[in-house]
């Protein structure tokens, strides 16, 4: 079996990806791991590492084909290590390389014949190539409270500044994941947002963005092109005027940005607008909480599905307001406002065969380390983020969709006004 039948979840502790790995496992008709409570179970069980491990798969009522790890001859299930000893405990376990090579060979073993979704640390250098592998984020705040809910033990800051600092597989954001930030979003939105990328991936379905001005469905060479009153995966707007050929083009170019990170609007340029100085004020790639005002006004961002149901269910209602400048619909201004803008990337700026895109991205890519670098303090854990060998426009993206309380103190400025 290749990675290509796997679905990789990785994340910090608290986020949920047991829960969301199990759910998108049994949506999607597929068997799922949980590479840390292999872990647990080593630590429950006090094992050395002669010990004979095991892993095999139950049905559960529900349908979903839950792990069982058996060590040593002692059976463990998912609620038999919900402990936060023991996360502690296996998160030591797990920085041991010899331990790593054992359990990755078991994994590996286990998963030869069925496609799973692989939740837990490394699962890219498990199952290199993945169908899709996908970082699950939420905000501090947001994942103690889940990590108390489930343990009933307070989140612990020090484990995930050991996780991330570890030499061995340490926690990282890696250069194509899709970048899920939880923290606005249920657990059957994520789920169901995932379970779509995954189709998308698979080839079964095709990713959809309806434009605002576009009079028909066109295809372009990755993304499917609607009017705007029909439901899609992301919605574009475009300031009235312009060609059909354009409106394709910018869909396009944002398309990258909306298949790879939630809770985020990818702000596209106007030629000639004022707006353009505001941007270029700041340089790519540094993050922005502009004003929903600013956006309005602006007129050209693309947003994902899932921001706009926060506004409220209506597609048509909803994006009838974001298309129309200077709208004053409330829902559409509060969802938009609490998420992240981010400009297109430098490549996408450059229509293909215009020139320019690849020395725009290799710069994009530069000052992009060159900010965390500066901002990062001498004491300061090192952020979640992976950029070795990394030559895609899109990292910006990934780093403040995976870490927006965490980058700030690497990316500045942020702009909380308006103009």
């Amino acid at each position: 079996m290749t990675g290509r039948h796997v679905v990789t979840l990785d994340g910090p502790n608290g986020v949920g990806k047991t829960a969301v790995a199990r759910e998108l496992a049994r949506t999607l008709g597929c068997a799922w791991l949980s590479i840390g409570m292999v872990y647990r179970a080593l630590a429950a069980s006090a094992a050395c590492p002669d010990s004979p491990l095991e892993l095999r798969w139950q049905k559960a009522p529900d349908g979903a084909l839950d792990p069982v790890v058996e060590v040593a001859g002692t059976a463990f299930r998912e609620t038999d290590l919900t402990a936060e000893p023991l996360g502690s405990a296996a998160s030591r376990i797990g920085a041991d390389p010899a331990w790593q090579h054992k359990v990755n060979r078991v994994l590996r073993a286990a998963a030869a014949d069925r496609p799973v979704v692989a939740e837990g640390r490394a699962g890219q250098e498990i199952f290199p190539d993945p169908l899709l592998s996908v970082f699950l984020w939420a905000d501090a705040g947001e994942r103690a409270a889940r990590a108390a809910a489930v343990s009933g033990v307070p989140h612990d800051p020090r484990r995930e500044r050991r996780d991330r600092t570890r030499v061995a597989e340490p926690l990282r954001v890696r250069s194509g994941c899709l970048v899920w930030n939880s923290t606005r979003f249920t657990m059957d939105t994520t789920v169901a947002a995932l379970a779509r990328r995954v189709r998308t991936a698979r080839g079964e379905r095709d990713f959809t963005v309806a434009v605002t001005g576009l009079r028909g469905e066109h295809r372009t060479a990755t993304v499917r092109c609607v009017p705007a009153d029909r439901p899609a995966d992301a919605l574009l707007t475009v300031p009235p005027g312009g060609r059909e050929e354009q409106r394709l083009a910018l869909a396009e170019a944002h398309a990258p940005l909306l298949r790879h990170g939630s809770d985020i609007v990818s702000v596209g340029r106007v030629p000639g607008s004022r707006e353009d100085a505001l941007l270029d004020a700041v340089g790519w790639p540094a993050n922005r909480r502009l004003t929903a005002r600013w956006l309005l006004d602006h007129g050209h961002f693309a947003v994902p599905a899932e921001v706009l149901a926060l506004a409220g269910p209506d597609w048509v209602t909803t994006t009838t307001a974001l298309g129309r400048a200077g709208s004053d619909a409330p829902a559409a201004l509060e969802a938009l406002q609490g998420a992240w803008w981010l400009p297109v990337p430098a490549a996408a700026a450059h229509p293909p065969g215009t020139g320019g895109a690849s020395a725009a991205a290799e710069r994009a890519e530069r000052d992009l380390e060159t900010a965390l670098r500066q901002r990062q303090s001498a004491d300061a854990p090192a952020p979640p983020f992976d950029l070795d060998g990394c030559r895609d426009s899109r990292a910006a993206l990934w780093l403040t969709a995976a870490a927006p309380d965490a980058l700030t103190q690497f990316v500045l400025p942020q702009w909380e006004g308006g103009r």
